[in-house]
């Protein structure tokens, strides 16, 4: 058990270590309003939910290290929610309404694409 916590806590470490690059070097290319390092961050991890989960099925280790760590710790559904209120309490409703769509929309089609690229069957 412990080596599965230990796993898991190294791949979060990493995955949060990769948010915080990904956030940080996006404002050197984008200067808009649109909070686009918080929807890359989500839309790459939920590609690489949906292909973990096909190549990684047999291997609990590494199922654990890159799914519940790496991913769990990439991903922000937390910064995506507060970067949407942000945006709706600064009344940018209608961009509000396109980050919130965009991200449900492109996440689920970004897991779907991760899955196929893995082998899976739909």
């Amino acid at each position: 058990m412990f080596i599965q916590f230990l796993f898991i806590f190294l791949g979060g470490g990493l995955g949060s270590i990769s948010r915080y690059a990904v956030s940080y070097i996006t404002p050197n290319y984008y200067k808009g309003n649109f909070p686009l390092g918080t929807f890359l961050v989500n839309i790459i991890g939920c590609f690489l939910i949906g292909l973990f989960s096909i190549v990684l099925h047999k291997n609990l280790t590494l199922n654990e290290f890159l799914i519940t760590g790496f991913c769990g710790g990439f991903t922000t559904f937390s910064s995506f929610s507060k970067e949407a209120f942000l945006l709706f309490n600064k009344a940018k409703i209608k961009l509000a309404f396109i980050y919130v769509f965009s991200s449900c929309v492109v996440g689920l089609l970004s897991l779907f694409l991760g899955y196929i690229t893995g082998g899976g069957n739909c």
